[in-house]
């Protein structure tokens, strides 16, 4: 953005009009980034102050077999995938009278139809068919024959909201560390961040020394991995500080 552009749903003047589709969360007084980012897609069609997942990129590559705009050239037709719902349609079947649903699936390099049939939307999956929300998607690429083109769709078989993503497709998060320039107050801010964030996921550190080069390093710690945790370990290790092991 430019200097002084800001956020264009903070200007008092503007202000959503009604939708037909399944809208997002009313907005609040005080509006967060994702509301406004959604909002402003809703309204515009395309985000104007930055794509909501940008700052969640390095974590979501670890979730997907592939990026979207890559599908079509990946060979196993089973993928997990990861971006934000969009366009969500909850439809009810001919045949059976039975509810299933239909969006589609955005992230960084593209985008990709997705089913959800009947008897998976039948199960709780479908409480996670939310518009906006940020979800890591797994199913069968299924090649479509429309009237005017060809296309890639998804039939979903689970949706694990990004929260979720964490506890249960993550083994463990290793900490990249050099020991140059090291000093043990460094040392205790990481600690004690680890500590304040006690879950299930295993920690490991890779230390990288300039006479030894690389070597593993395993703790007894565990923690839960949340946005916040992730972010802060990126601002005390820097860029790349951190990888996640599925």
């Amino acid at each position: 953005l430019s200097v002084g552009q800001g956020s264009l749903f903070e200007r008092e003047m503007f202000h959503p009009a009604p939708v037909k589709k399944e809208s997002a969360p009313a907005a609040k007084a005080v509006w967060h980034e994702h509301d406004l980012l959604a909002n402003e897609k809703e309204v515009l069609g395309f985000y104007f102050s930055g794509h909501p997942l940008a700052k969640f990129k390095d974590e979501m590559s670890f979730y997907a077999t592939c990026p979207l705009g890559h599908l079509q050239t990946n060979g196993d037709r089973r993928v997990r995938v990861t971006g934000i719902i969009e366009n969500v349609r909850r439809l009810v079947s001919k045949q059976q009278k039975s509810p299933y649903a239909r969006f589609k699936l955005e992230d960084l390099e593209g985008e990709i139809d997705c089913v959800v049939f009947p008897k998976t939307y039948a199960s709780s999956l479908s409480q996670h068919i939310v518009l906006n929300k940020m979800v890591v998607v797994s199913g069968r690429l299924n090649h479509s024959q429309g009237e005017e083109e060809s296309r890639e769709e998804l039939i979903v078989e689970e949706i694990l909201p990004l929260e979720k993503a964490r506890e249960t497709l993550v083994k463990k998060i290793e900490i990249r560390l050099s020991t140059t320039g090291l000093e043990d107050l460094f040392i205790e801010e990481i600690k004690k961040l680890l500590a304040a964030n006690p879950g299930k996921c295993s920690v490991q550190f890779l230390v990288t020394t300039p006479s030894h080069g690389q070597f593993e390093l395993k703790t007894d710690r565990k923690v839960k991995l949340t946005e916040e945790l992730l972010a802060q370990l990126k601002t005390l290790c820097g860029e790349n500080a951190w990888r996640l092991v599925c």
